[in-house]
């Protein structure tokens, strides 16, 4: 009785999704779907902020696939993935405030880096090209910010592993001024990579990173980049976006610059199941997204392409996002991979998806 007289107290919201998805595996087409139910619990008393977001989602159709269909090298065993219903925290984090110090802990949005579709200084959340604007689950952190001026504060983070030489800590100075917000920070952290055994592996890695949005005459800019100074490589982007003047068409367009990739393809199995599993942002060194979106009163429109300068491969990306009401919205997206068998987008093929959600 005293759980739920809790549980009634608290502030409780939510929503519940339905998403579909049909894509090319091999020869065939397979369907995967799922149901998610998220349950957030929030309150704030006084200084203290509380929330949970629990999620549970089942997973039904297909859902073990052989990556091998989705690389055109020849492999002689199976690389599996699977899809495997579970019930799990995306955020649960208690967030102390005393004067100009804050102290959060627990499972939360990291949140660094000013990108839409790459966020290359937030190392341990990755973005799906096909959908950058969906939620993305929390990683276990203790943070401290601290606000040395009113426009500028410190971002202290820490990521506990089982061993202390094994976990990630940062720092962050981020500054706010009237015609440009910047940040410039330090970060070490454990980086997975494939290794020639072709299982991931992991190496410690000491970056520098920065990012920055400023607007100029209505046209907005953006930029972030990290630097790993002892392997010398740096992955960066920079981004635009600007409002028409009809107010309802925008057009957002990323460069992403990745050392860790290469010019112009010939990629080894290592590239690509880096890829594949998330270890790598992309296979290209150079790369383009753009997005153009129309947003009429109940339904956007967009269209995305992600353009791998390198090998001249692209997955060119529709969509339409249409709201019944005020709680419930439907998500159609469409890909399609162009280019040279080999190429990083060709091999992806086609595929459909389409989302229902509902909030409470």
């Amino acid at each position: 009785m005293n759980i739920l007289i809790i549980l009634l107290s608290l502030n409780l919201e939510g929503f519940y999704e339905y998403q579909g998805q049909l894509l090319k595996n091999g020869d065939d087409f397979s369907y995967t779907g799922y149901n998610k139910i998220n349950l957030t619990l929030k309150e704030k008393i006084s200084s203290a902020y509380f929330r949970v977001d629990l999620d549970y989602t089942s997973y039904h159709g297909k859902t073990l696939f052989d990556l091998r269909n989705f690389i055109p090298e020849s492999v002689s065993f199976p690389i599996q993935y699977a899809y495997s219903s579970n019930l799990h925290f995306r955020n649960a984090f208690l967030r102390l405030r005393a004067g100009k110090l804050t102290i959060q802990m627990g499972r939360q949005q990291i949140g660094w880096g000013t990108g839409y579709a790459y966020n290359p200084t937030n190392v341990f959340q990755r973005k799906s090209i096909l959908d950058p604007s969906y939620e993305l689950d929390g990683v276990d952190a203790i943070r401290m910010f601290f606000d040395l001026t009113d426009n500028i504060s410190l971002d202290a983070l820490f990521l506990p592993d089982q061993k202390i030489d094994s976990s990630s800590y940062g720092l962050r100075v981020k500054s706010s001024f009237p015609l440009i917000d910047i940040s410039l920070g330090y970060l070490s952290y454990e980086k997975s990579f494939v290794n020639a055994f072709l299982t991931l592996a992991r190496m410690r890695s000491y970056n520098i990173t920065m990012d920055f949005s400023t607007d100029i005459l209505g046209m907005g800019f953006h930029g972030e980049g990290i630097y790993d100074y002892k392997n010398h490589k740096l992955t960066g982007i920079m981004g635009m976006d600007y409002t028409l003047g009809d107010g309802i068409t925008s057009l957002l367009i990323e460069y992403l610059y990745n050392e860790n990739g290469k010019s112009s393809g010939n990629y080894s199995l290592q590239d690509w199941l880096g890829y594949l599993m998330g270890v790598e942002v992309s296979m290209a060194r150079d790369e383009v997204f753009v997005n153009l979106e129309r947003t009429f009163e109940l339904l956007k429109v967009r269209l995305s392409c992600v353009y791998n300068i390198g090998d001249r491969s692209a997955l060119i990306i529709p969509g339409v996002v249409y709201s019944f009401n005020d709680y419930t919205e439907v998500t159609i997206t469409g890909y399609q991979g162009t280019g040279c068998n080999g190429t990083q987008y060709a091999d992806m093929g086609s595929g459909l998806m389409f989302r229902i959600r509902t909030w409470f």
